[in-house]
């Protein structure tokens, strides 16, 4: 790893994506043509996504509070990288 690497930035590499990544293909077993649906679009989230495709997912459904999170740079590229079906759902808190 480059010693100029920032230690707040490489610090992702080791937690959330391993996390995310190795969440789809080791705990949830995500086989070929499966469903997936990913709650919270963050590091795990988006690395959660990365597993499921590597894992042959026909459809992966991103969900998120935030709504920020669907306007993003990392979630656009990811979607353009991914291209397969891949759909966003915003979910809104209600309360009385």
């Amino acid at each position: 790893m480059d010693s100029g690497a920032g230690l707040d930035k490489v610090c992702l590499l080791g937690c959330g994506i391993s996390t995310g990544y190795g969440a789809a293909l080791n705990t949830a077993k995500v086989e070929p043509g499966s469903n997936c649906a990913v709650f919270g679009l963050g590091a795990v989230g988006l690395a959660a996504i990365m597993g499921c495709k590597k894992a042959g997912a026909a459809c992966i459904i991103g969900v998120d509070i935030n709504p920020v999170k669907f306007e993003t740079g990392c979630v656009k590229i990811l979607v353009s990288f991914l291209a397969l079906h891949l759909f966003w759902l915003q979910i809104k808190l209600v309360t009385n």
